[in-house]
């Protein structure tokens, strides 16, 4: 996961150098930049970017793993609300057998 993060980054790295390098100006001074400065601008930015991106990536798969423990305990809880009806149901049979036949258990 994290090559594609940081190749997002760097996709997205390009993409504002695309647009800063198409106003007036900026493009000019962008391109006076020693092409080893402008390699390290780039990749400061791309680490930037993976950090937050990676960061949220973090946070979503924890809220993620919150609700898939969340959901997992709301069917152990239904499982057992379902038990207890059956044994309910089973108990209510057993009485109304009883009673059918003559004795109540």
């Amino acid at each position: 996961m994290t090559d594609t993060l940081r190749a997002t980054a760097e996709a997205a790295v390009d993409e504002i150098l695309d647009d800063l390098t198409d106003r007036r100006g900026l493009k000019h001074e962008w391109h006076n930049i020693d092409a080893d400065i402008q390699a390290e601008i780039k990749a400061a930015w791309a680490d930037a970017i993976h950090k937050a991106l990676q960061a949220q990536f973090e946070a979503c798969a924890k809220v993620a793993a919150d609700y898939a423990k969340a959901a997992k305990n709301q069917q152990k809880a239904a499982a057992k609300i379902d038990a207890a009806g059956h044994a309910e149901r089973i108990e209510i049979i057993i009485r109304a057998l009883a009673i059918v036949k003559g004795s109540e258990p």
